[in-house]
């Protein structure tokens, strides 16, 4: 497990909040300029989507973990190429991290993250995704016997995973997916994010001309 020393909070607490705010207003800046692209186009919709992270930490020599249970939220835009092909950008929050297997702990990690899919999508509803994933962290604490360490210092601020996953949609608006995010950058040296997930999406209607 990690179990880095706690973070002097007097110190950190302004570079915390400093940080955030950085990556809000990039995230926000980029989400206002990709929809200020696309709002032109009839066929692009926007959503919402939701569910259940089943995440874990591994790397080489790394041990000693569990999977964690968390859940992840946050809104897509969905822009069709061609008939059955499309690029889906996202913006999502994601709780992850692991238990600790030898001790009663876990390491709890809060990402804003933000995939860019290809999405190949069949007559009969199932469809295909796969793309990178960027992700800033927000948060990062350990927690053991009723004690909250920050341990956000010690840690990448910026995450670069690979999403792949497959879902059908139920009707033309509500979908179900899973889908395996895996870590390709160590985030605390050999350490990297592995989180499966299980999610609904719900794409609003087109508007009719």
């Amino acid at each position: 497990m990690l179990r880095v020393p706690a973070a002097t909070f007097a110190s950190q607490k302004n570079y915390y909040t400093l940080y955030k705010t950085i990556i809000m207003k990039r995230i926000s800046f980029l989400l206002l300029v990709l929809m200020a692209v696309i709002s032109s186009h009839a066929q692009i919709r926007f959503g919402a989507k939701a569910g259940l992270n089943i995440s874990s930490i591994v790397g080489k020599d790394v041990e000693g973990y569990g999977s964690k249970a968390g859940f992840f939220l946050g809104g897509v835009v969905n822009i069709p190429v061609l008939e059955q092909f499309s690029i889906q950008p996202e913006a999502l929050i994601s709780l992850q991290g692991a238990k600790w297997e030898d001790y009663d702990g876990s390491t709890h990690l809060s990402y804003i993250h933000v995939p860019v899919l290809a999405r190949y999508t069949t007559r009969f509803g199932l469809y295909g995704e796969t793309g990178p994933q960027l992700g800033f962290l927000i948060s990062a604490k350990d927690k053991e016997d009723g004690e909250n360490d920050d341990i956000m210092e010690y840690l990448k601020k910026t995450d670069f995973s690979w999403a792949i996953g497959a879902g059908y949609n139920i009707t033309p608006e509500l979908s179900v997916h899973v889908r395996y995010n895996a870590g390709f950058t160590s985030f605390y040296e050999t350490e990297k994010n592995s989180v499966f997930q299980l999610g609904l999406t719900y794409l609003f209607p087109q508007r009719r001309k």
